[in-house]
């Protein structure tokens, strides 16, 4: 739809900033660098904005969602608890322990450095070195 609006309003379209400067619309999936913002005239568009890994990335979105969450717990109570493990692994351990109470609790665990599902796996046992360490 993007490249159908772009072709009718004779846009100058690229798919990569990296290869040049003379576009109207660039739509990428790759990473865009500080630099390309800069060199950007107002009317160029582009389908990032700096910054935009911290929503984008799963574990960055995780840490400031958690970041609000602890501030504002009422109005951030709509995504499940998020550790980033190890380094959360104590936080982690003291809410399964609280919660306990006599029924095993599932946890979706996703690796940092994946994408698309890879790697992502359910478990009960939150000592397993597989994922702690």
């Amino acid at each position: 739809m993007v490249k159908l609006v772009a072709k009718k309003m004779k846009w100058v379209q690229l798919a990569d900033p990296v290869v040049g400067m003379n576009f109207d619309l660039c739509w990428t999936d790759n990473h865009v660098k500080q630099e390309i913002f800069y060199k950007m005239h107002q009317s160029q568009k582009i389908n990032h904005f700096p910054g935009m890994d911290i929503l984008s990335r799963k574990n960055n979105l995780g840490k400031s969602l958690m970041a609000f969450k602890l501030r504002f717990e009422e109005e951030y109570n709509f995504f499940p608890n998020t550790w980033m493990l190890p380094a959360d692994f104590a936080n982690l351990k003291d809410y399964h322990d609280r919660r306990q109470a006599g029924r095993a609790q599932t946890f979706i665990v996703k690796p940092e450095a994946s994408c698309q599902g890879r790697g992502i796996f359910l478990t009960r046992n939150i000592e397993s070195k597989q994922w702690v360490s």
